[in-house]
């Protein structure tokens, strides 16, 4: 017959089952701060695939955010639906992206900037995950955009009580046990 497949054949079915409790990797941090940089290093193990970046999950977690608070936290209690309820579906749509953005491998990683400003609730929805916060001077992150014309999305420029710096540091006090800081400095040098 032609143009039917086994099973054995069908690529859907040659997966491994994963769950919340994958030990993932996130790399996040401000664009232009070196979580390419990290990307590729990650990359180059064997045991680790981490891809491009995906560019809809810091808008999902934005989202999933959203849920916690004031009137949607109203209408999650009367429809009987719990954070929990939420947290397990926002992971499991998370999780299948990473799975199926490349091929699989031992590690997954994920390698999104804007993902760093919610590490406490991806911290929450995969427990033995591992966090890697690129920090770089701001001056250099500043100029490598201007200089490159990158344009930053999701981030607004002009709120001056939005700060890139202040936001990585208040994540790093909150989460120092499951979060590994890595100054691109460093790693350049």
């Amino acid at each position: 017959m032609m143009g039917v497949e086994s099973k054995e054949s069908d690529s859907r079915f040659k997966r491994r089952i994963l769950s919340n409790d994958e030990p993932l990797i996130f790399v996040g941090g401000i664009p232009r701060s070196g979580t390419t940089l990290m990307r590729v290093m990650l990359d180059a193990h064997p045991d680790i695939r981490c891809g491009e970046e995906t560019a809809i999950l810091p808008y999902l977690l934005a989202l999933r955010s959203e849920f916690g608070n004031g009137n949607m936290t109203r209408f999650m209690n009367m429809s009987g639906l719990s954070q929990q309820v939420i947290d397990d579906a926002a992971s499991a749509f998370v999780l299948e992206i990473i799975a199926k953005h490349g091929a699989i491998a031992k590690r997954l990683c994920n390698k999104d900037p804007f993902t760093a400003f919610h590490l406490p609730l991806l911290r929450r929805m995969f427990p033995n995950a591992k966090f890697i916060l690129m920090i770089r001077d701001a001056r250099a992150i500043i100029h490598s955009i201007i200089d490159r014309h990158v344009p930053v999305q999701g981030f607004n420029h002009s709120d001056p009580e939005v700060s890139d710096v202040f936001a990585c540091t208040f994540l790093n006090f909150r989460l120092p046990l499951y979060l590994i800081t890595c100054k691109v400095q460093r790693v350049t040098q």
